[in-house]
């Protein structure tokens, strides 16, 4: 995926202030390999819709279903739409 120049570079302010125990695996292969999720908006936050969501540190258990904590993610699902 080809991004904008804006784009890269809040990407990488993201990546600057986030250890990431995947190494940053989607930045690396090009945003290919990016977990599901649901982008809720009237949250502001996303769901999980990986089939073993709890084997990502980032992952956010509540009463409502498992949401990603990952910034990167969430930036992806929210200003890019995927």
């Amino acid at each position: 995926m080809e991004l904008k120049e804006n784009q890269k570079k809040e990407i990488e302010r993201l990546m600057a202030n986030l250890s990431c125990h995947k190494e940053f695996k989607c930045v690396k292969l090009g945003f290919e390999s990016l977990c599901r999720v649901k982008y809720e908006w009237d949250k502001d936050t996303i769901l999980c819709l990986e089939e073993d969501p709890y084997r990502c540190k980032l992952s956010l258990s509540t009463i409502e279903g498992v949401y990603c904590g990952c910034p990167i993610r969430k930036y992806f699902a929210k200003k890019i739409g995927f």
